[in-house]
């Protein structure tokens, strides 16, 4: 029986010094009927050239050279070439186990989404690895029949990190992304692009599969552009990503989850507020960009103390019902 194709894009911006590992762990898989779509976003290093040398060895693989867009339009464009039935999104300076396409390919088999978990490295400057802490997922097979059995996978599964952010650990159904019209968001500064492009999809599937079995290896390393950086600058950038998203289930009418959004917002909130005390956290949510967005959600919650208790259950949903209320400071 003949193998479905798979496309697999990355985007690439000066990434010379990992880029051939990366490349070398795709064009080895297990799984053979693969295009390798390469995007250059722009590098001003060796990226284009590696690129070159590949796709002159290898009919699979695709080179786009483009300006300089960031990660998230570098992908929109990958979506836009593919051509496979199924896509995966990998960095360019990460690596892969060799049977991850084929494990994936398999575990997409009646299911929309096919979530797989990974290692966490951290790169230290003299080349040295420290193994971070691994994270177990929520493992099971999940069927989702109704608005509110999603609601309460998005937010007791998916914005808990029961099955990770990230696009990288997961495959994809092409025509579902194609269909739905489902896109990165382009944001500056860049945050939680991911985040946004997982929740997009996830309202449009009814089944999906997650397993714990590490497939993919995820290098942090010390010159990475990504560190920390709390405080009221994420907490506007989770807001920014919280309206991103409400715009897109107001675009696409998507009327129980507009009306139920409150949910949704706080858990977002949440998950860079939880560090902070009530007090400190009300008084970022005060100094907010976007205030009358937030304060509207938040207000939203207020009136709707059940909905939390149905959607979290009672000890959880109480907490985050209370939660709104904390966060909730009026200018």
């Amino acid at each position: 029986m003949k193998e479905d194709l798979v496309s697999v894009i990355i985007p690439i911006y000066n990434a010379s010094k990992y880029l051939s590992n990366t490349i070398e762990c795709i064009l080895n898989q297990t799984y053979k009927n693969l295009e390798l779509i390469l995007l250059n976003d722009g590098s001003t290093d060796n990226s284009l050239f590696i690129c070159n040398e590949y796709s002159a060895k290898d009919h699979r693989i695709i080179v786009i050279d483009k300006p300089n867009s960031g990660q998230g339009d570098t992908r929109n464009k990958g979506i836009e070439v593919a051509s496979g039935k199924y896509i995966y999104f990998a960095d360019s300076d990460d690596l892969m186990d060799l049977k991850l396409i084929e494990t994936a390919v398999r575990g997409i088999e009646d299911n929309d989404l096919y979530v797989f978990n990974y290692y966490h490295s951290y790169v230290r400057k003299d080349g040295g690895r420290t193994n971070q802490k691994e994270r177990d997922f929520l493992e099971g097979d999940y069927k989702i029949g109704s608005d509110k059995e999603r609601l309460k996978f998005i937010s007791n599964n998916f914005l808990n990190y029961g099955c990770g952010f990230e696009v990288w650990n997961r495959l994809y159904r092409a025509d579902i992304i194609k269909n739905r019209n489902i896109r990165f968001p382009v944001f500056k500064p860049v945050i939680a692009e991911d985040v946004c492009f997982n929740l997009f999809y996830l309202m449009h599937i009814n089944k999906l599969k997650v397993t714990n079995e590490r497939l993919y290896y995820y290098l942090y390393r010390s010159d990475s552009s990504m560190g920390p950086d709390r405080g009221i600058v994420r907490v506007n950038q989770y807001n920014r990503l919280s309206k991103c998203l409400y715009e897109y289930l107001d675009s696409i009418n998507y009327r129980y989850m507009i009306s139920n959004f409150s949910v949704i917002h706080i858990k977002l909130l949440y998950h860079e507020l939880m560090n902070m005390s009530l007090k400190d956290a009300g008084k970022e949510l005060n100094k907010i960009e976007d205030y009358d967005f937030n304060s509207s959600r938040l207000i939203e919650a207020r009136r709707k103390p059940l909905l939390f208790i149905e959607v979290m259950g009672f000890v959880k949903g109480i907490k985050y019902y209370f939660l709104s209320r904390y966060y909730y400071v009026k200018k």
